[in-house]
């Protein structure tokens, strides 16, 4: 009966931020479900908060407890904070806790289910990536490097993948995450621009980028001190097979053209047509 509430409990925490992260970012959060009845989440107490202000933390993560510690400001009750639990116009900032929150679930993730596991992931982070660090940083510890080099493209990735869809959604006349239209005039202007009168929907209206080149951090912080992984040339085919981890695990897009392509066949792709409904011809029916 303790092991199926204590496994509720740990649902329940994320619920709301793992709709907001599929109904924002378009990704796939299952395996969260997986990482967190197998730890702790948690609020500071009195000490760890006041650590945490002293040092300017966010969050923190135990590795021998398996134990991720968040800000007072992350939860809503025991909950991870949503979208939709924020005021209209503090929305934005959810993005900003959402790759803190992700990058700690993501040392999470490496800690129970990565390290016991026998997926390529763990060849890759074991068999690659520690010995390079070992190699090339002999005075870091080459696990711990690998642990934040991992936590730091998940974050990241959260992060970017917002900014991406911020460019696009204003580009093409919507404010994000907000979905306001932009006024009528604007979006004459835009539905001229983009050529609307063949059809709504998501353009290419910036070049096509890989985006495991823009996602693996080129620094990372480890005890406080950085390595810059672009002057020590940390080889591209690591980095493509760590953000590959990404996109098999939780869908992430693998480049700009199937983040279009995804927005064009989700409810995003309803709002814009919406914004310019009357204008043009709509291509619903013609979804891919």
């Amino acid at each position: 009966m303790f092991s199926f509430h204590a496994f509720a409990g740990n649902i329940n925490q994320v619920s709301s931020f793992s709709k907001s992260l599929e109904k924002y970012l378009l990704i796939d959060t299952q395996h969260i479900f997986e990482i967190v009845p197998k730890i702790s989440i948690k609020k500071p107490n009195a000490f760890q908060r006041w650590q945490m202000e002293k040092s300017g933390a966010e969050a923190t993560y135990n590795d021998f407890t398996t134990t991720i510690i968040l800000k007072d400001s992350y939860f809503i009750g025991n909950q991870i904070v949503g979208v939709d639990d924020m005021k209209a116009n503090e929305k934005y900032r959810f993005f900003l806790f959402a790759s803190t929150t992700f990058h700690e679930l993501s040392h999470a993730d490496f800690d129970v289910t990565v390290e016991n596991g026998s997926e390529g992931i763990k060849y890759l982070l074991e068999k690659k990536i520690m010995p390079w660090f070992k190699s090339k940083f002999p005075s870091f510890n080459s696990k711990i490097a690998t642990h934040e080099l991992f936590g730091y493209t998940a974050g990241d990735g959260i992060f970017y993948l917002n900014q991406k869809i911020q460019d696009l959604m204003m580009n093409h006349g919507l404010k994000y995450p907000s979905m306001e239209c932009f006024p009528p005039k604007g979006l004459e202007r835009i539905a001229a621009r983009l050529g609307f009168e063949n059809g709504i929907e998501y353009k290419m209206i910036f070049e096509n980028k890989d985006f495991f080149s823009e996602i693996v951090p080129s620094t990372i912080f480890v005890k406080g001190k950085d390595i810059n992984l672009n002057t020590s040339k940390f080889p591209e085919k690591f980095k493509q097979e760590l953000y590959q981890y990404f996109v098999d695990t939780y869908n992430f897009p693998v480049d700009l053209e199937e983040l279009v392509y995804k927005m064009n066949n989700s409810h995003f792709r309803d709002v814009l047509e919406g914004c310019y409904k009357g204008y043009g011809k709509s291509r619903s029916s013609q979804r891919r």
